[in-house]
Protein backbone atom coordinates (compact mmCIF):
# COMPACT_ATOMS: atom_id res chain seq x y z
CA UNK A 1 0.00 0.00 0.00
CA UNK A 2 1.29 3.56 -0.56
CA UNK A 3 0.17 6.62 0.33
CA UNK A 4 0.05 9.53 -1.47
CA UNK A 5 -0.59 13.42 0.42
CA UNK A 6 -1.37 15.84 -1.98
CA UNK A 7 -2.12 19.73 -0.71
CA UNK A 8 -4.36 21.62 -3.65
CA UNK A 9 -6.46 25.20 -3.05
CA UNK A 10 -9.81 24.71 -4.36
CA UNK A 11 -12.41 26.73 -5.53
CA UNK A 12 -15.79 25.99 -3.66
CA UNK A 13 -18.77 27.64 -6.13
CA UNK A 14 -21.95 28.38 -4.67
CA UNK A 15 -23.73 24.81 -5.22
CA UNK A 16 -21.03 23.42 -2.83
CA UNK A 17 -19.19 21.68 -5.73
CA UNK A 18 -15.45 21.38 -5.84
CA UNK A 19 -13.66 19.65 -9.15
CA UNK A 20 -10.13 18.68 -8.77
CA UNK A 21 -7.57 17.23 -11.43
CA UNK A 22 -5.28 13.86 -10.33
CA UNK A 23 -2.07 13.24 -10.97
CA UNK A 24 -1.82 10.48 -13.90
CA UNK A 25 0.16 8.42 -11.34
CA UNK A 26 -3.13 7.76 -9.10
CA UNK A 27 -4.30 4.41 -9.91
CA UNK A 28 -7.79 3.50 -11.06
CA UNK A 29 -9.86 1.89 -8.87
CA UNK A 30 -11.29 2.27 -5.08
CA UNK A 31 -9.23 4.96 -2.44
CA UNK A 32 -9.70 6.04 0.41
CA UNK A 33 -10.11 10.57 0.20
CA UNK A 34 -9.29 12.47 3.51
CA UNK A 35 -10.62 16.15 3.42
CA UNK A 36 -9.74 18.66 5.50
CA UNK A 37 -11.41 22.28 5.26
CA UNK A 38 -9.97 25.01 6.07
CA UNK A 39 -10.57 28.91 5.39
CA UNK A 40 -7.65 30.33 3.57
CA UNK A 41 -7.70 33.91 4.57
CA UNK A 42 -7.85 37.11 1.94
CA UNK A 43 -4.85 39.29 1.80
CA UNK A 44 -5.17 42.35 2.77
CA UNK A 45 -5.56 44.79 0.17
CA UNK A 46 -3.86 47.39 1.34
CA UNK A 47 0.26 47.85 0.42
CA UNK A 48 2.27 48.40 3.64
CA UNK A 49 3.08 52.04 2.09
CA UNK A 50 0.05 53.16 2.87
CA UNK A 51 0.69 52.63 6.98
CA UNK A 52 3.65 54.81 6.46
CA UNK A 53 4.05 57.47 9.32
CA UNK A 54 0.62 56.21 11.08
CA UNK A 55 3.02 55.54 14.07
CA UNK A 56 3.49 58.40 16.62
CA UNK A 57 7.21 57.86 18.26
CA UNK A 58 7.25 59.68 21.76
CA UNK A 59 11.28 59.26 21.36
CA UNK A 60 13.28 59.93 18.30
CA UNK A 61 13.68 56.70 16.48
CA UNK A 62 17.17 56.40 15.90
CA UNK A 63 17.57 56.54 19.69
CA UNK A 64 15.18 54.04 20.05
CA UNK A 65 16.98 52.04 17.85
CA UNK A 66 20.37 52.60 19.16
CA UNK A 67 18.74 51.98 22.89
CA UNK A 68 17.45 48.44 21.63
CA UNK A 69 20.86 47.41 19.95
CA UNK A 70 23.02 48.45 23.17
CA UNK A 71 20.68 45.41 24.97
CA UNK A 72 21.91 43.13 22.60
CA UNK A 73 25.16 43.62 24.19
Amino acid sequence: MSIVSLKMNVYVNKDKKIEIQLPNDISEGDHELVLVIDSIPKKNSKPLSDYIGKINWSIDELEYQNQMRSEWK
